[in-house]
């Protein structure tokens, strides 16, 4: 068997049952990540996430499980639709506020943000063409979009920038990374204070977190 599998509480109910339907037909299966990303030239991480059930997965994944798990393409496709329905109705409604009221969380304000470039220049080739200073490249959008890569404050403002936001909307978007993205920053701090630490005092360093005095082993 392979690695136990992380899974998100989905917030639209189209969605969670495809990821449902999905994990099911895998363990009829006993088909792992690895087998499926092997099938489709990805990392078993980026499978891991695709099927987190936090966004919709692309089309040639729900494809490829299908064929490999003996399922229903028909089914598969059917389920998968319904959730892309879902969300360019999410999208839509989105497009009126910056950001979207419904962020809760730092991933939340990755996913708002995919939405708004989807929404603003259709997808991450056009917004790097449209950047004409050069800053953003698809490498590091779709990095950050996969929650792969930290959205720093000067990618977002560039962002921004060429989805031809106002100011007014810029600041709010602002004001929602300086909000999320704290406790991140802030934990970031502590640990580098503690490796800092750690290596002015040696002898302390089975404190720091993850060390295996603090696993207990």
């Amino acid at each position: 068997m392979g690695r136990p599998r992380v899974l998100v509480a989905s917030n639209d109910a189209t969605l969670g049952s495809l990821i449902r339907w999905v994990h099911a037909r895998l363990d009829e299966a006993d088909t792992t990540y690895e087998q499926v990303a092997g099938d489709i030239s990805y990392s078993r991480s980026w499978v891991s996430r695709a099927l987190c059930g936090r966004r919709l997965p692309p089309w040639q994944l729900i494809e490829t499980i299908a064929g490999r798990c003996g399922a229903s393409p028909r089914e598969a496709r059917k389920l998968w639709e319904a959730a892309e329905a879902a969300q360019l109705r999410r999208q839509v409604r989105r497009i009126g506020t910056s950001p979207p009221s419904d962020i809760a969380s730092w991933l939340d304000m990755y996913d708002a943000l995919g939405d708004l470039i989807t929404s603003k220049v259709g997808s991450h080739r056009e917004l790097v063409r449209k950047d004409e200073r050069g800053q953003l490249t698809r490498s590091t959008i779709g990095a950050i979009l996969r929650y792969e890569r930290s959205l720093s404050r000067d990618v977002l403002i560039r962002v921004l920038t060429v989805c031809e936001l106002s100011d007014k909307e810029r600041e709010a978007w602002m004001d929602a990374w300086e909000r999320y993205s704290r406790p991140r920053r802030e934990a970031m701090e502590d640990l580098r204070r503690a490796i800092a630490y750690s290596r002015l005092h040696p002898d302390a360093s089975s404190s720091l977190p993850g060390s295996p005095g603090e696993r207990g082993q």
